[in-house]
């Protein structure tokens, strides 16, 4: 009976520490909600404030009909006013949350998509601690046989292009348009400003991007840095803006 007792005491305290934890990392998971802009005229545009404040400088014009507007915090009241912080097109700032509609599907995407993001530099950070000597010995031969790929992409909404420095290419997907490939036929890196500038395709595939090393990008939906801020311009009329980082593959 004691023997028992004792036993299930100790399952007791295994579920409640258990459950504290996982409580705990639950709580800790950073929020994210996904909108889109709502109550504005067609034509007219939403003001994204720096500060929440009507009296703040004007950073960005949501379009009227302006989806996939990001968030990571919680909304904040401001005298009558509940303003929330938003991360559209590469540009963070703050709206007034009238002007806001929780986009449930969206949003779902955008959690899927942050859930992989983190799962890859979590296996990329284990990765780095557990053959640290390896990676070493091997860094030669990474270096001469691997491929120096370029990898871009923004959530407004989601899109990326995979820019592949050794074969020439580049894969482009808007996501609500086809996918495609093109060749990449001119890169420059402009040491004085730390840009680099790289053109693609022709016509209908042509891409024009703009990378500058700012060490501070972010997407607005995870809490990683990325070393290049991306501007471009796709299939002829299609402006973009997000992040980029380097890989070996």
């Amino acid at each position: 009976m004691k023997a028992t007792s004792i036993k299930h005491r100790f399952l007791t305290r295994l579920l409640l520490i258990g459950g504290l934890v996982f409580s705990s990392l639950a709580f800790s998971a950073p929020l994210l909600k996904v909108y889109e802009v709502t109550g504005v005229k067609a034509g007219d545009s939403l003001n994204v404030r720096a500060w929440p404040s009507p009296k703040s400088r004007v950073v960005l014009a949501l379009p009227h009909n302006a989806k996939w507007v990001a968030s990571s915090r919680q909304p904040i009241k401001k005298g009558n006013v509940n303003w929330q912080q938003i991360h559209w097109n590469g540009v963070s700032g703050w709206v007034n949350t009238q002007y806001l509609k929780y986009d449930s599907v969206s949003t779902k995407k955008a959690l899927q998509r942050r859930n992989h993001r983190l799962q890859v530099q979590g296996k990329s950070r284990n990765v780095a601690r557990s053959a640290p000597a390896a990676r070493v010995a091997k860094k030669a031969t990474v270096t001469r046989n691997s491929k120096v790929i370029m990898e871009c992409g923004g959530n407004a909404p989601f899109w990326s292009v995979s820019m592949d420095f050794t074969g020439k290419r580049m894969d482009v997907d808007l996501r609500d348009g086809k996918p495609f490939n093109t060749p990449v036929y001119y890169r420059k890196w402009i040491k004085q400003s730390n840009k680099m500038v790289v053109n693609g395709g022709r016509g209908r595939n042509a891409v024009r991007a703009t990378l500058t090393k700012t060490n501070a990008c972010t997407d607005g939906i995870t809490n990683i840095k990325y070393p290049f801020v991306i501007d471009a311009t796709i299939a002829g009329n299609r402006q973009v803006s997000g992040c980029c980082r380097s890989v070996q593959r």
